[in-house]
């Protein structure tokens, strides 16, 4: 189904729920079909929508996303209400500059992830470190520190995905890294704004790198500040100077 449609329909009605029939009947009407022929395809298309909306909400629990839907079945969809703010935080990513997402991706990982000792390279050698921590392994019963975990960090500012020689030049340096410290525990991580190809999602799984999209960014930056602010024209500004 178009997902861009599905979007305008439910930020144009302003609505929460929708019968799943109606729901599909408008969809049906903006795709150009008449009221007989829209109305013929949403009969015979609720399950199939009902599969749809199931398998983003599944899928969106799995990558740590923003699902469109709360819940949907053959008679209510349920739209996500968070869904339109992250989206636009989504959206916003791609006005920042690289350098600020390089400073961006710092407050990531000490606000998301409770990153100590975090520094920003600022230095444009593609492949190398753009960012980098420290991770505390703690008992969750204390505040105790029982070890850390080094991390370093590339990020990436595109409009389109990431693909295999970014990655590339990043497993090498990756590489270099653990042969100069063997005995840290160490993470690698690649942020972007945009997502990944398929080419590259492979070998950020052959090197167990932790790979976020932009999508996944956007959701973390909703989570830390709901509900915190009310207005989501400026998400990105609050979330890099808030203490």
């Amino acid at each position: 189904m178009n997902r861009e449609l599905l979007i305008e329909i439910g930020s144009v009605n302003s609505q929460i729920n929708f019968r799943t029939l109606d729901l599909l009947n408008e969809y049906y009407k903006k795709e150009g079909y008449n009221m007989f022929k829209a109305a013929e395809l949403a009969e015979n298309n609720i399950q199939n929508f009902v599969t749809y909306a199931r398998n983003d909400i599944n899928q969106s629990l799995s990558d740590n996303t923003c699902s469109l839907f709360n819940s949907a079945d053959a008679s209510i969809v349920s739209f996500n209400s968070n869904f339109e703010i992250v989206n636009s935080i989504y959206k916003s990513l791609k006005y920042i500059s690289w350098q600020d997402f390089e400073h961006f991706c710092g407050y990531l990982l000490k606000k998301c992830f409770n990153a100590i000792k975090v520094e920003v390279s600022q230095q444009s050698n593609d492949g190398g470190v753009d960012f980098s921590g420290i991770m505390p392994f703690k008992s969750n019963c204390s505040s105790n520190t029982y070890g850390k975990i080094e991390l370093y960090g590339q990020a990436k500012k595109y409009s389109g995905n990431v693909g295999r020689v970014d990655i590339d030049k990043f497993t090498a340096f990756a590489n270099r890294q653990k042969r100069d410290n063997q005995y840290p525990a160490q993470l690698f991580l690649f942020c972007t704004t945009s997502g990944y190809n398929n080419s590259a999602m492979n070998e950020i799984r052959k090197n167990n790198f932790i790979a976020l999209n932009g999508q996944q960014i956007a959701y973390l930056i909703f989570q830390y500040l709901n509900p915190k602010v009310e207005s989501t024209d400026n998400y990105i500004e609050l979330f890099m100077s808030e203490v």
